[in-house]
């Protein structure tokens, strides 16, 4: 058995790994986040110290430990600043776990840029998925440079550049590599298959099979961009009228509570989202790299729907 590292991305079911899995795995140590932060993320680059790492995350050289943090690929509003903070990470994490399996969940680009844009609204975004998929274009046209802002990017959702990077750090046999739709569709079964791959003995009995962190669905999508316009959580790339102490973490409780009832409106699958113009230059930009992905690592993309 050996470490894990579950780095991401977001999107693909991470809070339920952390809530409903990880934590009742009997083998291994389940690290909780705030500590996985403390110890990986919340340091700068010229101040990371890996003996200090190790000494927060409370390593135990008889059990192994499981972190998952899917800010550890990088922040999907931020691109993983410019691919810098999701490249270093890679280093970070090797220096003080060099023995682990990382573990890497990809999904379809389309839905996953459709859930990245809905997640942004319920964060606190006001801007429509055109001005916050295509920011640059924006802030050109005011004179005002990329570079000195972090934004979306779809280089982010490019897998291929982050997978080959961690299998040269890790070596390609420590990086394992999972396509959430496998997980959505028979979520049980999956979890199983992979317990036994990762070599992980499981309290099953204690393992909830439900949805966590439910994306809005149409009216209550429509609501939270309208009350984002009164506060400036949570996201930097927006516009607010003005500020009303407390309203994020209320309207937050509020919409929650909508979404499930049937006054939350309907399902917002991507093409209720996002452009016809703007599906197929998601569907043009991966094309490529999905299929080299499918090739490198034996993949099923083009049966799960992935643009190849």
């Amino acid at each position: 058995m050996s470490a894990i590292v579950h780095i991401g991305y977001h999107k693909t079911g991470t809070n339920w790994f952390q809530r409903h899995f990880y934590p009742h795995a009997s083998s291994h140590t389940y690290i909780r986040r705030p500590v996985v932060r403390d110890a990986l993320l919340d340091v700068g680059a010229f101040k990371f110290d890996p003996s200090r790492a190790a000494d927060i995350l409370g390593l135990d050289d008889g059990v192994p430990s499981i972190l998952c943090e899917e800010e550890l690929s990088g922040n999907i509003h931020t691109g993983g600043l410019a691919g810098c903070l999701s490249k270093d990470m890679a280093y970070r994490i090797h220096s003080v776990l060099p023995e682990a399996t990382v573990v890497i969940f990809i999904r379809n680009q389309v839905s996953m840029i459709a859930s990245a844009y809905k997640q942004y609204v319920r964060e606190g975004g006001t801007y429509n998925a055109e001005r916050y998929l295509n920011a640059p274009r924006y802030w050109h046209n005011s004179g005002f440079r990329p570079a000195k802002a972090p934004h979306f990017t779809f280089d982010h959702f490019d897998y291929l550049p982050l997978i080959r990077h961690y299998r040269d750090v890790f070596g390609a046999h420590q990086v394992r590599v999972y396509p959430f739709e496998q997980f959505v569709t028979d979520g049980e079964g999956f979890a199983q298959r992979f317990a036994e791959e990762q070599g992980l003995e499981v309290n099953w009995s204690a393992v909830r099979y439900e949805t966590v962190n439910a994306p809005y669905r149409s009216t209550a999508f429509r609501l939270a961009k309208m009350l984002n316009r009164f506060t400036y959580r949570d996201v930097a790339y927006k516009r607010y009228w003005i500020n009303v102490p407390g309203l994020y973490r209320k309207q937050g409780k509020l919409l929650r509570a909508l979404n499930r009832t049937r006054l939350a409106g309907s399902n917002l699958p991507p093409h209720k989202l996002l452009t016809p113009q703007q599906l197929e230059q998601i569907n043009t930009r991966y094309r490529d790299s999905n299929r080299t992905l499918a090739e490198l690592l034996e993949l099923p993309l083009a049966e799960l729907g992935y643009p190849v």
